[in-house]
């Protein structure tokens, strides 16, 4: 299920430590395409929640753009940052907490684009349980992913302490027990919840203050040798999520769908309803967000909540993660 891409996050990111040590540049052939190629490496199977991505390869945006982007799915041995910070890939999907604790461990690694505003990482709970709010989880068994940096926030900093067990991929328990509490992606388990007969409540975990992006990151050898190729990225993504979220998406669905036999009509549906209502890609308008914004003050409190939880290693600042000079600036907020 979906809300195990946490795992891949947090334990590859040690595996790339080890990969950057030992890969090697891959060499192009003679004659190969004009467009500057990007392999973005997902973090999960094709969904509705890259939708932003599909719209501007099925639409040719990225090609205009001169660029050549391939879409590849969740690798099942290794995850995008390790992926990237090897160059195997160009580009990679994260969460803005993960990339950080990434670029304190030496990986060399930067944000793209945060095509999330806010990460709907949570948990789903019944009624029946009484829950109300998140420090009623405090003395509850809860499955949970202990590496999951929310937990660090909720143990340490709101000392919220939960009787953690282990992920297992499914809903069947949850469906069972009305006082079953579990991890959720606010935007996926819940469905595969109602289908199975349940009615589940959820809390986001936005709601505690520690709020990360998802975001697109690339390397700092890539921004290095192909600086205008980001920025013509960053343009075609913002497009392609821009018309996603805002006209027709058949397509991409149809794609979704041929890329995962998981996705279906239904799925994609609630799903897209879900991104809309939490307000994931285009944030809070009253509080001035926007599609694509990157807010560095808010970046500076991700810092200073992962030195607080020791989960960084060495000294992080904005601009060790952010390249300014190619970002939009109408996007960035100081």
């Amino acid at each position: 299920m979906r809300a195990l891409r946490c795992w891949w996050h947090v334990t590859a990111i040690s595996c790339c430590l080890l990969l950057f040590a030992c890969s090697k540049e891959k060499a192009l052939a003679p004659g190969e395409a004009k467009l500057t190629h990007i392999l973005l490496q997902a973090d999960w199977y094709a969904e509705p929640e890259h939708g932003g991505f599909y719209m501007a390869l099925l639409k040719g945006y990225y090609r205009d753009a001169g660029l050549d982007v391939e879409i590849r799915p969740l690798s099942p041995l290794v995850s995008a940052y390790a992926l990237v910070g090897t160059g195997q890939a160009q580009m990679g999907l994260g969460t803005s907490d993960n990339l950080l604790i990434a670029r304190a461990q030496g990986v060399p690694l930067k944000a793209v684009f945060p095509y999330f505003q806010h990460d709907p990482q949570g948990v789903m709970y019944h009624k029946e349980s009484g829950i109300t709010k998140l420090q009623d989880l405090d003395g509850r068994t809860v499955m949970i992913s202990p590496i999951l940096h929310y937990v660090d926030f909720l143990e340490r900093s709101l000392h919220i302490h939960m009787n953690m067990i282990p992920v297992d991929g499914s809903v069947a328990h949850f469906v069972q027990d009305k006082q079953f509490v579990q991890q959720a992606f606010l935007t996926s388990e819940p469905f595969a919840a109602m289908q199975g007969g349940a009615q589940p409540l959820v809390l986001p975990f936005w709601d505690t203050g520690y709020d990360p992006y998802r975001l697109v990151f690339t390397s700092d050898e890539f921004i290095q040798q192909h600086p205008e190729a980001v920025k013509a990225f960053i343009a075609a993504t913002l497009r392609g999520w821009e018309e996603f979220l805002t006209q027709d998406k058949s397509e991409v669905f149809k794609t979704l769908m041929a890329n995962n036999p998981a996705q279906n009509p239904a799925f994609m549906e609630w799903t897209f309803g879900k991104m809309q209502e939490y307000q994931v890609n285009y944030g809070h308008a009253e509080q001035g967000e926007t599609l694509g914004q990157l807010n560095l003050g808010r970046l500076r409190t991700q810092i200073q909540q992962l030195v607080e939880l020791a989960l960084l290693p060495k000294p992080v600042t904005v601009e060790d993660i952010v390249p300014l000079q190619l970002y939009p600036a109408a996007l960035v907020v100081p």
